[in-house]
């Protein structure tokens, strides 16, 4: 915040699958009210209630309202276990990716500002953050499916290279990278 004691909370859901950030929003506070309308909105806006939510243990994750929620809409909950910070990678990524980037602010002089900034961060990170879990797509490509266009150009590029030089390929076809099959929080 624009001084010290002054923090901000952000609320992000984001899709375990294509990394898509779904919904997320910058609040002054902790609550479990705020918690279930980001939901609700998320959930309205795609159409489709996940089978299961992954989140921190913390006090709006954990509280009856977003428990009720979840009950009525027929979704699963799963935590994080204490102190484990890597229970759920997907998120700590993108917060370690968010936090990284060369224009993250020493302090943000409102809260107004801090939205602000998110709210591109959030834009930027689904649209143009060649992800390398997802082979390169954004998650926006995965999220929508059109990653498959992009693959075929890939691959209509790489299969032009290798008709060019094939001594340059050892005699194997390149083959463009495709998204994950599966996602898993913590494979063993």
């Amino acid at each position: 915040g624009p001084y010290t004691g002054v923090w901000y909370q952000q609320y992000t859901i984001i899709d375990a699958f294509s990394r898509t950030t779904i919904a997320s929003s910058l609040e002054t506070d902790e609550s479990d009210e705020l918690a279930v309308a980001l939901f609700q909105a998320a959930t309205e806006r795609e159409g489709v209630h996940p089978r299961i939510v992954h989140s921190d243990g913390g006090p709006a994750m954990k509280s009856v309202l977003l428990a009720n929620f979840y009950r009525h809409a027929g979704i699963g909950a799963s935590r994080n276990r204490p102190r484990v910070s890597n229970d759920n990678p997907h998120i700590e990524s993108y917060f370690k990716t968010e936090k990284y980037r060369p224009d993250y602010p020493s302090q943000f002089t409102s809260v107004e500002h801090a939205r602000e900034w998110a709210e591109h961060v959030v834009h930027d990170y689904n649209t143009r953050h060649h992800h390398s879990s997802l082979a390169g797509f954004t998650p926006e490509q995965v999220h929508t499916g059109t990653w498959v266009d992009v693959h075929t150009e890939r691959q209509a590029v790489l299969d032009a290279q290798y008709a060019a030089n094939p001594e340059r390929y050892r005699g194997r076809r390149p083959i463009a990278a495709t998204t994950p099959e599966i996602t898993q929080l913590n494979p063993t």
